[in-house]
């Protein structure tokens, strides 16, 4: 929870998307740590993967299970998605609003909107982040592929960097360009580094902390 909180998502949210922990056996720090557990559940309800992510930022996917989408049970009933490049940042989409199944609340007055415009995205997620040349089958596409084609319109919002953008450009080519926005990400300079400079948020995670 102290976790998340430091990334601005709630535990309303992190149970949203049945987050949990456990210890697990990770190859990059040769060990068994306390891991985040990320479960990868299908259109219809059914656990089919689990991400582990533990610190210093090891993750693995569950051996041989299928490749899909995070989140893809968002998609029901839903023709509208936004495609992010990491779990974090399809749950900050949620934590700022998006994709709620749920009347929206004005938190100052507590005035119910009919406006569900936030509420209409399935909010979906790359299994495995964007490293240049990796996975350009991508794989979990394909196993998707029956239940996006259902998807009227795709709102592509991976990162802001090199890798990021090559990703963009190979699902604008397979989910149809005809189909496909992107976003532009705000310019203020508010994220520290490690230099002690400032640069522009990357990805949904840090416009939601900045």
């Amino acid at each position: 929870v102290e976790w998340f909180a430091k990334r601005k998502i709630s535990k309303e949210t992190m149970d949203y998307f049945s987050i949990y922990t456990k210890e697990e056996w990770m190859p990059q720090v040769n060990a068994k740590v306390n891991a985040i557990c990320f479960p990868y559940i299908n259109e219809k309800l059914e656990i089919v993967n689990i991400k582990y992510r533990s610190n210093p930022k090891a993750f693995k996917l569950f051996k041989d299970a299928k490749l899909i989408s995070y989140n893809l049970q968002s998609i029901r009933g839903k023709k509208h998605a936004i495609y992010v490049e990491g779990e974090i940042d399809c749950m900050s989409l949620y934590e700022a609003g998006i994709g709620r199944n749920s009347p929206n609340v004005d938190t100052d007055t507590g005035a119910v909107s009919e406006d569900n415009s936030l509420n209409k995205w399935a909010l979906l997620s790359v299994p495995n982040g964007a490293s240049l040349g990796r996975d350009a089958k991508l794989e979990y596409l394909e196993n998707d592929a029956e239940i996006l084609m259902g998807i009227s319109e795709f709102i592509i919002a991976t990162d802001n960097d090199e890798a990021g953008k090559s990703l963009k450009k190979e699902l604008i080519k397979r989910l149809g360009a005809e189909k496909c926005r992107t976003v532009t990400y705000p310019t203020d300079l508010v994220v520290p580094t490690k230099e002690g400079f400032a640069r522009a948020c990357k990805d949904m995670n840090e416009v939601l902390i900045y």
